[in-house]
């Protein structure tokens, strides 16, 4: 599993102050130091300092302590983590942390229909059994709320053994390295599980990736 370096996210902050809403793009550096957490770093007071001398309403950002911007990054952070962690087990297929990750009605609305948990974790199979040095790279995360998360994410290895399953079925191995990218948005239940994710991905790389001749290639039904 592999893990971005430090990244800055535009993540939405709404306050409500004196019966007014003030929205505010909030730049937060969050630097990720492991899979397990996010930790406080100078470059995210940095931009707590800067944020708040930007506020449209500086008289009340003034007012303010670092406290209230500090809990957004451990919220926000938090949110990204799951996301970073569960990628150690899509690589490993350990279903202690799938399932500490998706909830049990979990549903996958992806380009092909959708897909309940059970479904997304064979669909991990199929990609680990036919890649050697199966990884999954993210790319970028970032944080809109504490219950909404997006991820850009690499999905790598070499294509040496059979995919079995494909929009057009099998595909043979070319023993050649393969990497693809998907685009996901998460949403989080009360409970800390992931309970939907909507995915896109670009369907005719994906294919050329495995090998596959799209313009002489007939769909599966």
């Amino acid at each position: 599993m592999k893990l971005f370096n430090s990244n800055l996210f535009l993540l939405t902050a709404q306050t409500s102050v004196k019966n007014f809403r003030v929205f505010a793009l909030l730049p937060l550096i969050l630097l990720i130091v492991s899979c397990n957490q996010v930790q406080k770093q100078p470059m995210a007071q940095t931009a707590i300092k800067d944020f708040k001398s930007n506020m449209i309403d500086s008289s009340w950002s003034n007012k303010m302590d670092n406290s209230w911007f500090e809990m957004v990054v451990r919220i926000l952070g938090k949110s990204i983590s799951k996301v970073n962690n569960v990628s150690e087990g899509i690589e490993t297929g350990d279903d202690k942390v799938l399932d500490a990750f998706y909830s049990k009605d979990f549903v996958l609305h992806g380009p092909e229909g959708d897909m309940n948990r059970t479904q997304l974790k064979a669909s991990f199979t199929n990609l680990r059994n036919a890649l050697t040095g199966f990884s999954v790279t993210r790319e970028h995360v970032m944080a809109g709320t504490s219950i909404s998360v997006a991820a850009r994410t690499t999905f790598s290895g070499t294509f040496n053994n059979e995919l079995k399953q494909s929009p057009v079925g099998p595909i043979k191995p070319t023993g050649k390295p393969v990497s693809f990218e998907v685009m996901s948005m998460f949403r989080y239940g009360d409970d800390g599980y992931a309970e939907e994710e909507w995915t896109q991905s670009d369907r005719v790389s994906f294919l050329k990736e495995f090998g596959v001749d799209v313009l002489k290639t007939t769909p599966k039904k």
